[in-house]
Order: structure tokens, then C-alpha cells, then sequence
């Protein structure tokens, strides 16, 4: 009797020690991020660049993505002060004034690089003074491609913006 007891809780620890043991990879499954065996990294996530120029007062706005990343929607608002007003132009790129944002038009692929933006600068003195102080911040976002309930994908400026994962500023002159 005490053999066939000591045999039960020996089978009852060897199923509870399995199941203890399987834990972590479900937990694992999860993730975003896992390392595969032999080292190679998946990630599901995505990288873009903001390069800008500024000239003859405007600033030359392109995003890039990087090799690899996601497919994502871009939008971009600049802001230079309550005196002077800014002008977006770029093919490919709506305004929204709803919103003051500068949607692109097209996906970024991964790899990929949104059309030029220009953001202008209405109202430029017409003898700007020496060490004239000026300044322009760019804010752009982006997020993953979203799609409705019958499988179209949702246009940029429709798209649920609070689920961003990039935002970066740049300053300029």
C-alpha cells in the first residue's frame, strides 16, 4: 500500500514538474521580441530618419525607413512661433487642418523614403535683421499600416494615431 502510494505522488510530481517546466515558452510565445536558437533575432518593429535642410527660409523635410522595418503611415507638423506661418507643399503629402498635420499619401516600405517636404515660411520679413533669431521644430510620427474590419487598409489621417510608436523633433534654424 505505501509502494503504490509513494508511486502516485512520484507520477503526480513528474506531471507537475512538465507543466512548470512549459511555462516559460508559452510566456515566450507572447512576446515581440524572441531569440531564436542559434542566435538569430526576429523583431517585429520599425526605424525611421527624419533628414531636413534648411534654405531661403523653408526646411526640406524627407523620412526615410530602414531596411527591414514594417510598412507604416508618416505625418508632420512644424511649428516656428505665433508670428510666423508655415506653408506645407510636397507631392504626396495632404494637410489637414483639422488637425495641423501633414499626412504622406503612400505607405513608407520598409527601405523606402517619403517624397520631399517643404515646409515654408509665409510672411518672411523683407529685410530680415542680422542674427535675426528663427527657429523651426519638426515633429513627425509614425505607425503601423492599419486595416477595417473588411480587410482595406485605413487612410493615413484616418488611422488610430494614439497607437504610435515613433515621434521625434528636430530642430532647426
Amino acid at each position: 500500500m505505501r509502494a503504490k502510494r509513494m508511486n502516485i505522488i512520484s507520477a503526480a510530481l513528474a506531471v507537475g514538474l512538465v507543466c512548470i517546466s512549459s511555462v516559460q515558452n508559452a510566456n515566450a510565445y507572447f512576446t515581440t521580441y524572441v531569440t531564436a536558437k542559434g542566435g538569430y533575432e526576429v523583431s517585429w518593429e520599425h526605424h525611421e530618419k527624419i533628414t531636413e535642410e534648411f534654405v531661403d527660409w523653408n526646411k526640406y523635410v524627407t523620412i526615410t525607413s530602414e531596411e527591414g522595418s514594417i510598412p507604416v503611415y508618416v505625418r508632420v507638423k512644424a511649428f516656428a512661433g505665433s508670428s510666423y506661418q508655415l506653408v506645407y507643399e510636397g507631392t504626396g503629402w495632404t494637410y489637414n487642418s483639422a488637425d495641423g498635420y501633414c499626412y504622406y499619401d503612400s505607405v513608407l516600405q520598409g527601405g523606402g523614403t517619403a517624397t520631399g517636404l517643404r515646409v515654408g515660411i509665409d510672411n518672411v520679413p523683407a529685410n530680415p535683421k542680422e542674427g535675426m533669431d528663427f527657429n523651426v521644430v519638426v515633429v513627425y510620427e509614425t505607425i503601423p499600416v492599419q486595416y477595417g474590419a473588411d480587410g482595406s487598409m485605413i487612410e493615413p489621417a484616418k488611422a488610430d494615431w494614439t497607437q504610435r510608436k515613433t515621434s521625434q523633433a528636430t530642430y532647426g534654424e
